[in-house]
């Protein structure tokens, strides 16, 4: 069974996947001054690239990935739940500002915090099927 579990004011989500998922909480650690972070790969997107988290908490997300940030600036991204919906993603939009960069290798970590987010509504194909069909001939318009 997957779930996501948020709180307000804060985001906290804890991701359980199925046996053999790829999303797996696989440590917790405690600080006197930090929330608890909660390991986990997930992927996220990004206005000009993509990355993978590392972990999270109920203030934060720490992510890898090969694009550069600056420590202070505002931030934009998706969190892309995979398992748990069995239709589709589950997709949820994050707003924050950056407050650390780690430069390791290729791959450069951020972390930031988490001020507002949202979940994406799902695309109805079906509505856009149906915007773009064509009256019937010798049918009557709506005036």
């Amino acid at each position: 069974m997957s779930l996501v579990y948020c709180v307000s004011p804060s985001f906290l989500f804890i991701l359980l996947s199925k046996a053999g998922g790829r999303i797996r909480i696989v440590k917790e650690s405690k600080k006197k001054d930090r929330a608890t972070r909660h390991r986990g790969a997930t992927p996220i997107e990004l206005k000009d690239g993509k990355g993978i988290t590392r972990d999270f908490s109920s203030t934060g997300i720490f992510f890898e990935t090969d694009k550069s940030f600056t420590q202070g600036q505002p931030i934009e991204f998706t969190i892309v739940l995979e398992n748990v919906d069995p239709d589709r993603p589950v997709r949820v939009k994050c707003r924050g500002e950056i407050v650390r960069v780690e430069e390791s290798g290729q791959k450069i970590g951020v972390a930031t915090t988490i001020r507002s987010y949202n979940f994406e509504r799902p695309r109805d194909p079906e509505k856009k099927q149906r915007e773009g069909r064509k009256p019937k001939e010798g049918g009557t318009a709506k005036k």
